[in-house]
């Protein structure tokens, strides 16, 4: 998790604007076992400023090689793994208008791949989900401090993927600023923005719509 750890290395911008500080260009692949959506799997790849920033920080990749050694990549991991209480993850499942519940992250690690650096981790959902109504994936943060950028079609994988389908619907970005603004602009002369910046990430957020013919 590095939203964290990573406010002391990087510049904050005005919060007049909804401006993420950190660019994540994301993949992922849903996974299906027995007809039901089992699980999500994710793969984050962080910004070359940030991850040169965070390298930096952390006195990884001395030799500049824009790869980690084992023990490098180990304490990254145990870094970006190591989730404080009360934080879930960035990952947003919904069905019919309601959250559903995600299990801790697995097989979770990170690394360095030609100087940036990866996240991986899966997150199962937990109980069973059919598809009798579709389900929609969200990666965001409330605060819009980073952004999640799906990069690749969305993969559909596991027993019963056959007939599934998994559409991308791109935010309005435009739209979404003018509404953050307005949402700025109705704040008490008190209330300054910092106080109080709204909880807009899933406004600037891709959404993946995923149905299966039965």
């Amino acid at each position: 998790m590095l939203r964290l750890f990573a406010l002391p290395i990087c510049l904050c911008a005005s919060p007049l604007a909804a401006h993420p500080h950190i660019f994540i260009d994301t993949t992922v692949e849903l996974v299906i076992e027995d007809g039901q959506l089992a699980a999500v799997r994710m793969e984050w790849l962080y910004d070359d400023l940030f991850s040169l920033l965070l390298a930096e920080d952390m006195g990884l990749d001395q030799d500049a090689d824009g790869s980690l050694q084992p023990a490098e990549a180990a304490v990254l991991s145990r870094r970006v793994t190591d989730w404080p209480p009360g934080y879930d993850g960035a990952l947003h499942v919904r069905q019919g208008g309601r959250d559903l519940a995600l299990g801790p992250p697995q097989s979770h690690r990170a690394d360095f791949v030609d100087g940036r650096m990866v996240e991986l981790l899966t997150r199962r959902i937990d109980g069973p989900v059919d598809f009798n109504v579709p389900v929609e994936v969200m990666i965001y943060e409330p605060e819009y401090y980073s952004a999640y950028d799906l990069i690749a079609p969305v993969s559909v994988t596991g027993a019963g993927a056959e007939g599934c389908t998994a559409s991308i619907v791109r935010p309005d970005i435009y739209a979404a600023q003018k509404e953050v603004e307005d949402m700025i602009g109705r704040l008490p002369e008190e209330v300054s923005p910092e106080e109080a910046f709204p909880a807009v990430g899933h406004k600037f957020s891709d959404r993946v719509v995923v149905t299966c013919a039965r």
